[in-house]
């Protein structure tokens, strides 16, 4: 029977966990099974049934299924690598496009400079310094 541990939950002798085990392996069970049937955790149960992958069930060839076909998984693999960087280069450009609008590479619009403009505080060729701002007239005290 289970032990109660104060507030973190239920703790379980090992022969009962060795016990759930069992019925749920033989039935078939689903953690949410488990949890209706025997009151434990779905967490719990999975933490004591422990990894399932890479562990060999009946009638595996050890190594796992892909043990025979290393040549295929690795040529598979060289390929995905040399298509991968032209899709996600496309999908950036796509994206960036639907946000920023229909424009290709080069400066986005609005930067407030034409072409032969210098960079700054955009005021045209030929203008002098400080033309740009609006001064403010000096005060007279009467």
């Amino acid at each position: 029977m289970p032990r109660k541990r104060g507030r973190r939950g239920v703790r379980y002798a090992a022969a009962d966990k060795a016990r759930i085990l069992a019925a749920a392996r033989k039935e078939g069970l689903t953690a949410l099974q488990v949890q209706r049937k025997f009151g434990v955790s779905p967490l719990t149960f999975y933490r004591w049934r422990g990894p399932v992958r890479g562990r060999r069930g009946p009638g595996r060839p050890p190594g796992g299924a892909a043990a025979g076909n290393s040549d295929l998984r690795a040529q598979v693999q060289d390929r995905v690598r040399a298509v991968l960087p032209g899709v996600i280069r496309e999908e950036v450009n796509a994206y960036l496009a639907s946000i920023l609008g229909r424009r290709g590479p080069g400066r986005p619009r609005g930067t407030g400079r034409g072409p032969g403009r210098p960079r700054g505080s955009g005021r045209g060729p030929g203008r002098p310094p400080g033309s740009g701002r609006r001064r403010r007239r000096a005060r007279t005290t009467k």
